[in-house]
């Protein structure tokens, strides 16, 4: 397979463009799709690229150039016949590869947040892409997810990883003040370190996800899920989850791209149904779950005692694809 500047006049080429437009067009809402049609390929800041097998096409896509160090991956598309056998990860090396030599610090690329666009997110993660809020040029969308790749940026950019040991401080230190202030977790005292590494080798052993979101070293939240009604087998592909986010570190996306990871690696897990509970006074994170696509699906009264007073409880459900089996 051979990847260079492909020819946007190329009839096989503006064909698997078209595919391209309609298939991104077709999954995502109409506000929400940002391909690139040719005009835009052709633009002076975009470096299009073709991947041939012999004389068959088998992919294009592009390196958009944002402006200081940054640069954007556009129209990645794979021809249907060749899709899992290498051609995707050998254009995406092949973007990555070019961006290092204009010299480029940190790239970055938006793709949609349905199952169909799944296997490019695993193919962006599997590659280092790191979840992240959103860029230049983008706002806020439950259709949208962001993920980057820092290519030598010496300004620090919130993304998501997994979480390892030496993280617990900082999550303790999250966790602990939103117990102390708000109605947000339905206990009095606070945690302890010790609790909080039995609670994160339990996950581990069990094979959960812990996951934060971090900025220059600083973790500004984390997102998990576990069991849900877990002493009954038959609930074995559902979970609950829970997502804390720093208070400094509220409303900067942090918690959608925390989310966005997260949705992934539930999928990965066979995971069916996730569910949440939020205090029913919480109405900013009631409305962060509307835009994830959960649904209130039971609301409960005077269920917990805080600060003094009764809680009602709403529960929140996201139901993903069929279950891969038993």
């Amino acid at each position: 397979m051979k990847i260079g500047r492909g020819d946007l006049a190329d009839p096989s080429v503006r064909a698997l463009l078209e595919t391209h437009l309609h298939h991104c067009r077709k999954q995502t809402g109409s506000c929400s799709a940002h391909a690139l049609d040719a005009s835009g390929l052709a633009a002076p800041d975009v470096d299009f690229f073709a991947a041939w097998d012999g004389a068959t096409l088998v992919g294009v896509g592009a390196l958009k150039r944002l402006g200081d160090g940054r640069g954007e991956v556009k129209s990645m598309h794979t021809t249907a016949a060749r899709r899992g056998a290498g051609a995707g990860a050998a254009m995406l090396a092949h973007i990555v590869a070019a961006a290092r030599g204009q010299g480029l610090e940190r790239l970055s690329l938006e793709t949609g947040a349905w199952d169909y666009f799944y296997p490019a997110r695993r193919l962006y993660r599997r590659h280092g892409f790191r979840d992240c809020p959103p860029f230049t040029g983008y706002k806020p969308d439950r259709n949208s997810l962001f993920l980057t790749l820092d290519l030598g940026d010496d300004e620090a950019v919130m993304a998501t990883r997994d979480a390892t040991e030496a993280d617990l401080p900082a999550m303790l230190a999250i966790y602990n003040r939103i117990i102390a202030t708000s109605t947000a977790i339905y206990r009095d005292e606070p945690t302890t370190l010790e609790e909080r590494a039995e609670w994160f080798a339990s996950r581990r052993a069990r094979g959960f996800p812990v996951i934060v979101a971090e900025r220059g070293g600083e973790v500004l939240g984390f997102a998990t899920y576990g069991d849900w009604r877990g002493a009954f087998p038959g609930y074995r592909h559902s979970v609950e989850h829970s997502v804390h986010i720093a208070e400094g570190a509220r409303g900067t996306g942090a918690g959608a791209a925390l989310m966005g990871h997260l949705f992934d690696l539930a999928r990965e897990g066979g995971v069916h149904v996730m569910v949440g509970a939020v205090d029913a006074d919480n109405a900013g994170s009631l409305r962060f779950h509307d835009r994830l696509g959960f649904a209130r699906v039971a609301h409960f009264h005077e269920v917990g005692r805080k600060f003094g007073r009764w809680l009602d409880l709403v529960f929140v459900e996201k139901v993903f694809g069929a279950s891969g089996g038993d």
